[in-house]
């Protein structure tokens, strides 16, 4: 009989817990939903991606399609953003602006985030104003 009213127990405890979990998910989604479901899909790709979106969407619309470009930037998340929104464009994406000088030969255009450069051989072609950081793309002479 103890045996039977411990599982009694154990079962319905398990049971509160379960319909508590549920009532949270339902709650968290219903608020989740109230942020983001109004907003466009641009809204929401600055939301997640902040103003690397619009760096992107700058270089894509000032550079044809079969470019080469070399991006520089300290933020990590530019190779894998550059290589989704940039596609067919050949990227390679630099952390320092040390590096270059190997590069750059290969490349027609040089876009820097964050960081503006003094390159020889490629003009300053087009700046993006952003909230924290520039946006710079470069076009060989």
């Amino acid at each position: 009989m103890k045996k039977r009213n411990f599982l009694f127990v154990l079962l319905s405890f398990y049971c509160f817990i379960a319909v508590g979990i549920v009532g949270y998910n339902i709650v968290t989604t219903v608020s989740e939903i109230k942020d983001w479901y109004f907003l466009t899909d641009i809204q929401k790709r600055h939301k997640i991606f902040g103003n690397l979106y619009d760096f992107f969407t700058f270089i894509d619309k000032n550079t044809p399609e079969n470019a080469k470009i070399l991006i520089v930037s300290s933020d990590v998340r530019t190779f894998f953003l550059s290589r989704y929104y940039l596609y067919p464009k050949k990227i390679i994406v630099l952390s320092s602006p040390k590096d270059i000088s190997d590069l750059k030969i290969a490349y027609e255009y040089i876009a820097s985030y964050g960081m503006p450069l003094s390159l020889n051989e490629y003009s300053l072609i087009l700046t993006c104003g952003a909230k924290d950081g520039k946006g710079f793309l470069y076009k060989k002479r």
